[in-house]
């Protein structure tokens, strides 16, 4: 009879556990987004934080703020998606997300974040991205660029950095134009990298799952794969190539 009463107590408990994250966490069906919102970008550093969109970044010279839209569909479990921009000292942060009860979810997204540059920004430009591809479709002059994805490949069209380039991948490819800066970091957890000229005091290129394609390098270079070939042309010799 003991036995029966605790059992019948753990039922409960389970059912009433069960009953709870249920009515907490409800599927949200497909919904159309398109947010805009703005922000005066008199700030030493811009952030780009995605977890539910891929993410595209372009540059206007008429711009004098940054803008940031978030648009397309979404459906999956709790709150809305949603886009803030936000300022803490001299960093701007662009933010687009998927909140409940303090966790982050995407389920079934179809969304794109697209961010508008003033052509002028020259700082440090920081794009994290963990649903889907990052794209970086105009010519940037920065201070410095991180540029991360998890979930997708990161394309990305010439930059000049005052600092360092570092681009990684951990679910794609990397593909860059022409790089120059102090030093260059690039990597690839699952694809292949193709580097169209980099020109830097230390190169890195290391893929662990493609091939490593480079062209038109200067400076010390340190470039590996752990699945696939590398092949790398350099423009001049003037320190170690490992």
């Amino acid at each position: 009879m003991k036995a029966f009463a605790i059992v019948v107590s753990i039922v409960v408990v389970v059912v009433c556990l069960f009953y709870g994250v249920a009515t907490s966490f409800k599927w949200t069906g497909e919904e159309a987004v398109d947010v805009t919102v703005k922000d005066t970008l008199g700030a030493d550093a811009l952030k780009i934080d995605s977890s539910i969109s891929r993410v595209t970044i372009t540059t206007d010279p008429a711009a004098t703020e940054v803008t940031a839209r978030l648009h397309g569909s979404s459906a999956g479990v709790g709150g809305k998606a949603q886009l803030n921009i936000t300022r803490t000292g001299s960093t701007v942060t662009v933010r687009a997300w998927r909140d409940v009860m303090g966790f982050s979810f995407f389920s079934l997204n179809r969304l794109y974040l697209d961010v508008v540059l003033p052509s002028s920004f020259a700082g440090e430009l920081d794009c994290q991205c963990s649903a889907g591809n990052l794209n970086i479709d105009s010519d940037l002059a920065l201070k410095s660029l991180k540029a991360h994805s998890s979930a997708g490949s990161i394309s990305v069209k010439n930059v000049k950095a005052t600092d360092f380039i570092k681009i990684d991948s951990s679910a794609g490819s990397v593909g860059t134009g022409a790089l120059e800066c102090a030093t260059a970091d690039i990597s690839s957890s699952a694809g292949g990298i193709n580097v169209e000229a980099c020109t830097a005091k230390t190169v890195k290129l290391h893929s662990s799952a493609g091939s490593v394609n480079a062209n038109s390098l200067s400076g010390e270079v340190d470039a590996s794969s752990s699945a696939g070939p590398v092949d790398i042309k350099m423009r001049d010799i003037t320190a170690d190539i490992r």
